[in-house]
This record gives structure tokens, C-alpha cells and sequence, in this order.
């Protein structure tokens, strides 16, 4: 099996890394290469094995899905929500899961503007560029659905509802759930409110206010800027973000377990 390795930048010579790769390479089920970014993926490989934390994941998942290659995280960052394993693993457990046929699909999302598509996994952030709120019209399939005042929106898949959508306000999506999220950030109306919406939808979000430019964001990458009349459509995507499935942690139990884990985080940085 071609196992491809890919880590964060800041933690290439990371002792823990290198000895978890050298047990794996010690077996001889796997052939394994060590890549210096995800932009290098082909369609040689059969998994990919990551070592950081969920940005190098939402990288990573980003460029496996053009070729439909399963990932599994080993958290080496900070929360880690998208990884299945943390500094503890063993070279072992890495290599029974690699060997698990056992594979969960994520929703993307598709992200149309300017006569290009972009692919993302958590969300798309449409945030105005100045200081001041910025007005956008929303629609759902065409039909008008709410304007809203704010400093941005978002647009979330159920696995971003654990991301930037949560520090926003939204609700907690599991992830079988069948939806996509539009989460208004700070905005200036109390009725505005977070909106959950089919996956088979077809979003539209339209710049309507004078306030300037609105960057748009996919997955923390800056991919444009909207003018007042421009508009990003969102669809959920044909591909999917396949993960590697490792027994013993519902979504619930790592949510309770990374939920306390950040309360404690934030509560030793105060």
C-alpha cells in the first residue's frame, strides 16, 4: 500500500513525527513517501497520512479529493477536530488504521465566483474589507431569502459547524446531517438569525451595500474579492472528503473530549 505523508511546514523535523514514521516504515505493508506540501498529491498513492493540526488538514483534504484519496490526521496542533489521533498514538494504531477499509465521506462545497469554482470543507466567509458592516442579499434556489446587515456571512457544511460557524453562534451540525449552514457574523438586526438549509440547495449571496469590498475566504484562503453586484454561489459538491474511520469515538465523544479540551486551552492562556 503507497502511503503518501504530509506535515505542517513547522513541524518537519518534529522527533515525534519522525519516530512514528520510521515504525511505519518499518512494516512491510506500506510503501511510504514523504511529501513537501499537499500540492504534490497524484492518483499513485492510496491513503495519506497527515501530521499537524486542522489547517493542514482542511490543506490536505482539499488536494486528496481531486483523486479520492482517503486521509487520517495525527494531531500535532492545537484542537484537532478533523484528526482521529493525538500526540499518544502509536506507530502501531497508525498502522491498523492505515490497513482499515473502513472510510467516511464528508460534504464539500463548491464555491462559484468570477468565472471560477473553489472547493472547501468547513466554509466559505464572505467579510467585509473596511471597519463597517457591509449589506448582502441571500438567496436559496433562486428565490430571495432575507438581507442581511453585517460584518460578513458564512456558509457552512455540517463539519464546519465545529469551526469559525461556532465562534459565530451557529449550532452544532452531526455530521450525517443532510444541510448546509448560513450564519450571519455580528449582524446588526435582531432578527437575524442562523439559517439551516438542504444540502441540495443552491445558495447565492449577493454584495448590495456601499461599504467596499467583501473578502471572500474558503477554508482560511483568501480566493477574491466582491464588489457591490457581485455574487458567490455555493452548491454542495460532487466530490467528497474521505477520511479514514478509526473505531472506538462516536462524533459526540470527540466533541465532548475537544469541547473540554479547549475550555482548558483557553482557561491556562487567560
Amino acid at each position: 500500500m503507497k502511503i503518501a505523508v504530509v506535515n505542517k511546514k513547522s513541524i518537519a523535523d518534529s522527533p515525534l513525527k519522525k519516530w512514528l514514521v520510521d515504525g511505519i516504515k518499518a512494516s512491510s505493508c506500506f510503501e511510504i513517501t514523504e511529501l513537501s506540501s499537499a500540492k504534490e498529491l497524484t492518483e499513485g498513492f492510496d491513503k495519506v497520512l497527515v501530521f499537524g493540526g486542522d489547517g493542514t488538514m482542511l490543506d490536505v483534504v482539499r488536494h486528496a479529493a481531486k483523486f479520492d484519496l482517503p486521509v487520517l490526521g495525527v494531531n500535532l496542533g492545537n484542537l484537532g477536530f478533523l484528526t482521529d489521533f493525538d500526540k499518544d498514538v502509536t506507530a502501531k494504531e497508525l498502522e491498523d488504521a492505515l490497513n482499515s477499509n473502513q472510510i467516511v465521506e464528508k460534504s464539500l462545497i463548491d464555491i462559484e465566483f468570477s468565472g471560477r469554482t473553489y472547493v472547501a470543507l468547513n466554509e466559505l466567509v464572505m467579510k467585509s474589507a473596511s471597519t463597517r458592516p457591509q449589506s448582502y442579499d441571500l438567496f436559496v434556489d433562486g428565490k430571495f431569502a432575507d438581507t442581511f446587515k453585517s460584518d460578513g456571512l458564512i456558509i457552512s457544511t455540517p463539519t464546519g459547524s465545529t469551526a469559525y460557524s461556532l465562534s459565530a453562534g451557529g449550532p452544532l451540525i452531526a455530521p450525517d446531517v443532510k444541510a448546509m449552514l448560513v450564519i450571519p457574523i455580528c449582524p446588526h438586526s435582531l432578527h437575524s438569525r442562523p439559517l439551516i438549509v438542504s444540502d441540495r440547495a443552491k445558495i447565492e449571496v449577493k454584495v448590495v451595500g456601499d461599504e467596499g469590498e467583501v473578502s471572500l475566504i474558503a477554508d482560511g484562503n483568501l480566493v477574491g474579492a466582491a464588489k457591490k453586484g457581485e455574487s458567490a454561489i455555493v452548491t454542495t459538491s460532487q466530490k467528497t472528503a474521505k477520511f479514514v474511520r478509526v473505531n472506538g469515538k462516536s462524533f459526540y465523544d470527540k466533541l465532548l473530549e475537544k469541547m473540554n479540551g479547549w475550555s482548558i486551552t483557553l482557561q491556562k492562556t487567560e
